[in-house]
């Protein structure tokens, strides 16, 4: 993703030169218009082939966007972590333009020959034809508009990817929630043995032994009330599994 986006980034650069380039090479041809014959038809397939790779440079700017709007919200020195939760935008689609690519390609072989331009083009489109597919993939991604459905015991290591969570027992639904309304709604309690009458009367719905504590589960309970009797935190959604289903079949 990282390379895709130097690409693009690249690219953009890339057109700014090549419309520069082409300004340059019409204001050289342009003096040479009222030339007769021949010499003249050359000229004006010239201009017309500059003509439509200024078309191509504006039409592949858009990757170049998509680029700078991914950008915009995601660590460029670190990339994605997975723990984005509120992604407004993902990236912009790349536009179809790959009659216009190959109208560019068959252009470029033709005569009068621009060996400079002609060149720099054909680099051009070749980086912008890596750098589309992965756009796009990123922006299949990002838009949200898939689901992924993951079916599994083992949630450890995917929890801080979910955005929803369900448990199923028997084939009904015994609970349902966003993975925001999971980690605000539910607790966990580290409590030494001092504290575990008091930490019993704020009625945990799950209770279980460690190694010289002991580990209480809340559902809607004041965060404050329980920091004053141990060590809190958000539970895995294992244990709030065991909770939940009591050791009946999923």
């Amino acid at each position: 993703m990282m390379a895709a986006g130097v690409q693009a980034r690249r690219g953009s650069i890339a057109a700014f030169l090549i419309v520069r380039l082409i300004a340059g090479t019409m204001a050289a041809l342009a003096p040479m218009l009222m030339v007769q014959g021949a010499a003249a038809q050359d000229v004006r397939a010239a201009i017309q082939k500059a003509n439509l790779y200024i078309e191509v440079a504006k039409m592949t700017e858009r990757a170049a966007d998509s680029w700078d709007r991914y950008a915009s919200w995601v660590n460029m020195k670190t990339g994605p972590t997975g723990k984005e939760r509120y992604i407004s935008y993902g990236m912009y689609p790349i536009y179809d333009i790959s009659g216009l690519l190959q109208e560019a390609r068959r252009v470029a072989a033709l005569k009068p020959g621009t060996p400079k331009l002609d060149a720099a083009m054909k680099r051009y489109m070749d980086a912008y034809a890596v750098a589309v597919p992965v756009l796009n993939q990123a922006n299949d991604y990002y838009d949200r508009n898939r689901t992924i459905v993951v079916a599994t015991h083992q949630v450890e290591e995917i929890q801080h990817v979910l955005t929803d969570l369900a448990f199923i027992n028997q084939g009904r639904i015994v609970l349902a929630c966003s993975m925001e309304d999971f980690e605000s709604r539910y607790l966990e309690l580290a409590v030494a043995p001092d504290q575990l009458t008091a930490a019993r009367a704020l009625k945990p719905i799950h209770e279980r032994q460690g190694l010289g504590r002991s580990y209480l589960l809340y559902e809607s309970v004041d965060r404050d009330a329980l920091a004053a009797l141990g060590e809190v935190r958000t539970p895995s959604i294992a244990d709030l599994f065991i909770a939940v289903m009591g050791g009946g079949a999923a």
